[in-house]
């Protein structure tokens, strides 16, 4: 099966259901499993159009917004390798990749870095009327994660699924893309067993996530240690639909005790 296809399976079973919410203190844009189904097989078209063929590689720099993730799956949908890097567009150091990939077409929402031969406007594709793609192209599972040090890792496997996520589960998760998980594996964990994910949008501040997370109704807030301290150093109060929350880091300043004792509920660490 498609990877693709396989983690946006079982959003198949409540299609209107609420897939994704990027949400902010005063509006949120909201993402139904169908429509983000047809948004991942339109891009897989608009791929196509641009004339990247099945095996090519799709170069995809960090971004904070989750239209990457989004065009993660539709190169995979359309049988494109999407290779992850670190790096947003506009470094220059994005440009030792264009000798590592050097067929690679670079996917970019404005002025691209003049070593890629090869660009594509994410914005223009989501903009241009194509019908989405009427199938998942068959057994195409891989993708490629430059890492923070450099490592190229080929992948087939997906996301590790979060531990104790239930499809009526509504995870938030501040800075969800990050140097070495620029795609959110919460986020892809959320859709793949047909759970919400909440997004804070750019500007919003670690003071003001438990606000987020008690006006959408979280029940679970996957963040880094750093992210959690500076959460903890703010003053609010639990929100009743927390059960607990979630990091995929340790370091010497270990919240744990301190997040139970404000919450009433367990950090879990996944690492």
């Amino acid at each position: 099966m498609n990877l693709a296809e396989k983690l946006l399976e079982p959003g198949l079973a409540t299609p209107d259901r609420l897939a994704m919410s990027v949400v902010g203190l005063s509006r949120a844009d909201r993402w139904s499993h169908a429509r983000l189904r047809d948004t991942v097989l339109r891009i897989a078209t608009g791929l196509a159009k641009a004339g990247l063929s099945r095996a090519d590689h799709l170069l995809l720099p960090l971004s904070e917004h989750p239209d990457r993730a989004i065009a993660w799956l539709g190169a995979i949908a359309a049988g494109i390798v999407p290779v992850t890097v670190p790096l947003r567009q506009n470094d220059a150091s994005i440009a030792q990749f264009a000798a590592q990939f050097p067929t690679a077409t670079l996917l970019v929402d404005r002025a691209a870095p003049h070593s890629f031969k090869r660009t594509i406007d994410l914005a223009t594709i989501l903009k241009t009327d194509t019908s989405p793609l009427t199938s998942f192209a068959e057994d195409a599972s891989t993708y490629i994660l430059v890492t923070s040090r450099g490592e190229i890792r080929p992948s087939v496997s997906g996301p590790t699924p979060l531990p104790d996520l239930t499809p009526q589960d509504r995870l938030l998760q501040p800075h969800a893309f990050a140097p070495d998980d620029p795609i959110g594996a919460g986020i892809l964990s959320a859709w793949a067993i047909g759970a919400t994910a909440l997004i804070p949008a750019s500007g919003v501040t670690p003071a003001q996530i438990p606000l987020l997370g008690a006006r959408h109704g979280a029940t679970l807030l996957v963040a880094s240690v750093r992210l959690l301290d500076e959460i903890l150093a703010s003053d609010w109060r639990p929100w009743s639909a927390l059960r607990h929350a979630l990091t995929p880091d340790t370091d010497d300043r270990d919240p744990g005790a301190r997040w139970s004792e404000r919450t009433g509920t367990p950090l879990i660490y996944l690492t």
